[in-house]
């Protein structure tokens, strides 16, 4: 009984929306200054560069400050590697663009880091109103409180990564399905300019979004032809944001393409990780012997569309004939994306901070082997040395389960929306793949955590006797 009344009491707080702002707002203000200065006193005491070592933690960051800088003092697009320097077509300019508007308006890279601080805050916030809107605020606040101490997201809020402004856009552009509005049309035309930025962020969001809009159409209660128009404007106001872009590389490298990055990820990752795991060798070694193939490129060659075409057949003749043995792999590769222990994660970009410049999940990628070679023993010894990151690997597994659960007790509206969340994880999950690190799954987190909780808490209004959320 207790306990029943403490649970009343956490439902009613989480239904008062101005207690819940105030709270989300001065609790991860506190949170994230807190973090934020200690970083930079641990660093400085140690005698590391804030900047060179943790700021710009990787190729990735140090690439999106290069571009931000060139797009500021030069006006150009440009990056420079194996010591050329040519118009970039393998980084999108969405991110860049976002730090050069900082450094023209502050001069700080730290101001950075306070916009992205203020980022994940208004996120937390548009997470609370989508569950406030389609599952119950008390859905809403727990999503928006973890998402908002997840230690992958506090990791990549402290340092230059696009993927805190690209999950705070994503949000936004979720919940505008849920706005009512008298003027659909509007709302559809702002979310299509928002589907443009995300592209321009992330790449990703170009098969992304299209098949998010395709689950839209299959979950939403409004009339076929609403559903169809209103992602119709989303999708051509979107194209029309991003053809700018795809003329400009027409110009400079003769191809209609808007990032070399699909093709290269495709081939030096997902085919790299099949094979060295189908041979049984290392994934450096199946790199190179995908660079053999090519005639043996340079990095800034392979980033170009010089060779987009020849990656394309080189992992179409990879994969054809492996098309079942590569379906398993994948599957069973994309796991961490579900389980995938945050903790982990970042203790081991702190140690790779004192010890080595390459940053990795680590023990993911082994019980991911071990699994794949039915070696179930070992993978049970090496989870129970590392219970901390199991019992959260475990934790993460039952807010999946609790996510489809969810869908047995929902009613209606609520069960479809919560059949849109779950498909917008799935997407991303099977878009990410074998490179499933806990990184890339912090745009999902958002609606992970609300189709979890969302779960749980029907769960427990189940129990208790209650009628299905309508």
């Amino acid at each position: 009984m207790k306990l029943q009344g403490i649970f009343d009491r956490f439902v009613s707080w989480t239904n008062d929306a101005p207690r819940v702002y105030t709270f989300l707002i001065v609790f991860l203000c506190a949170l994230y200054l807190v973090l934020a200065t200690t970083t930079l006193v641990f660093l400085k005491t140690n005698n590391i560069d804030p900047v060179e070592s943790f700021l710009l933690l990787d190729d990735d960051s140090k690439e999106y400050a290069v571009l931000g800088t060139s797009i500021l003092k030069e006006h150009t697009f440009v990056q420079e590697r194996d010591g050329i320097r040519a118009h970039e077509v393998f980084r999108t300019p969405g991110y860049p663009v976002f730090i050069a508007y900082i450094l023209y308006v502050f001069g700080s890279m730290y101001m950075v880091i306070v916009a992205q601080i203020l980022l994940v805050i208004c996120t937390s916030l548009g997470i609370y109103e989508l569950g406030r809107k389609t599952l119950s605020p008390t859905a809403g606040f727990s999503a928006a409180f973890f998402y908002g101490i997840s230690p992958v997201v506090i990791m990549h809020t402290l340092t230059l990564f696009s993927d805190v402004l690209f999950t705070f856009i994503l949000v936004c552009f979720t919940l505008l399905f849920f706005v009512e509005s008298h003027k659909p049309l509007r709302i559809a035309l702002l979310q299509g300019i928002l589907f443009g930025a995300l592209v321009y962020i992330r790449s990703i969001a170009l098969f992304a979004i299209p098949a998010f809009l395709f689950v839209y159409t299959l979950c939403s209660l409004n009339t076929i032809r609403a559903v169809l128009v209103r992602s119709l404007v989303i999708g051509i106001v979107g194209l029309l944001c991003i053809t700018p872009w795809i003329v400009r590389n027409d110009q400079i490298a003769g191809t209609k393409s808007f990032s070399s990055i699909g093709s290269y990820n495709a081939l030096f990752y997902n085919v790299a990780f099949f094979d060295a795991y189908h041979k049984n060798i290392s994934s450096d070694e199946s790199r190179k012997q995908i660079l053999d193939e090519l005639g043996m490129p340079t990095d800034q060659e392979l980033k170009t569309f010089a060779y987009t075409t020849h990656m394309k057949e080189i992992t179409r003749e990879h994969l054809s004939g492996n098309m079942l043995s590569y379906s398993f792999f994948h599957s069973v590769k994309t796991l961490p994306f579900f389980v995938g222990s945050d903790l982990k994660n970042m203790t081991t970009i702190f140690a790779g901070i004192f010890t080595s410049p390459e940053h990795t999940g680590g023990v993911q990628q082994t019980l991911q082997d071990e699994l794949m070679q039915g070696r179930i023993q070992v993978l049970i010894q090496k989870a129970l040395r590392e219970l901390p990151f199991t019992f959260e690997r475990l934790a993460w597994g039952f807010l999946v389960l609790f996510g489809f659960v969810g869908l047995c007790l929902y009613k209606k509206e609520a069960r479809r929306a919560l059949l849109l969340l779950i498909g917008l994880v799935c997407i991303f999950a099977l878009l990410t793949g074998p490179v499933s690190i806990p990184r890339y799954r912090i745009p999902a987190e958002p609606f992970i955590f609300l189709a979890g909780f969302g779960g749980l808490v029907a769960c427990l209004e189940k129990m208790r006797g209650r009628k299905a959320i309508q």
